[in-house]
C-alpha cells in the first residue's frame, strides 16, 4: 500500500511540474502574439488576485522574495502552503501514516481564501490612494 501511495504522489508531482512548464509556455506564447496583460485590470482598472503573479512567481525563482511579495503576496503565501502540505503528504506516504491524509487539514486552506480576499480588497484600496506595490 505505501508503494503505491508514493508511485501516485511521483505521478502528481510530475503531472504538477508538467502544468506549471505549460502554463509558462502559453504565456510566453501568448506574449509573442500580443496577448499579454489582465482583461480584468483592462476594464476596471483594479487589480485582480492574480495580477502580478507572473512576474511574482518570476522573483520567487530567483529567490528574491521581497520582490515577490511585491507584485503579489498570494504566490509567496501560496507556495509556502503548497510545499507544507506537500511535504507533509510525503512524510506520512513514508511512515505510513495516513491520519495527515484524512484528518481535518482545510483550516489553512480557508485562511488562505480569506487571505486572498482581503489582499484583493486592500492591494485596490491602496491602488486608489495612489499607492502602487508594483510599480515601486
Amino acid at each position: 500500500m505505501k508503494k503505491k501511495r508514493l508511485e501516485y504522489y511521483i505521478l502528481v508531482q510530475f503531472i504538477l511540474i508538467f502544468s506549471i512548464i505549460s502554463f509558462f509556455l502559453i504565456l510566453k506564447l501568448m506574449g509573442k502574439l500580443g496577448l499579454s496583460g489582465c482583461t480584468f485590470f483592462e476594464i476596471t482598472h483594479l487589480y485582480c488576485p492574480g495580477c502580478g503573479g507572473t512576474r511574482a512567481v518570476g522573483s520567487l525563482l530567483r529567490l528574491d522574495v521581497i520582490s515577490s511579495f511585491k507584485y503579489n503576496a498570494i504566490v509567496p503565501v501560496g507556495f509556502a502552503l503548497f510545499l507544507y502540505y506537500d511535504i507533509r503528504i510525503l512524510i506520512s506516504i513514508l511512515k505510513n501514516d495516513i491520519r495527515f491524509l484524512s484528518e481535518n487539514k482545510y483550516i489553512p486552506l480557508l485562511i488562505f481564501a480569506i487571505f486572498l480576499v482581503a489582499y484583493f480588497i486592500v492591494r485596490n484600496i491602496l491602488l486608489l490612494a495612489g499607492i502602487d506595490f508594483m510599480t515601486i
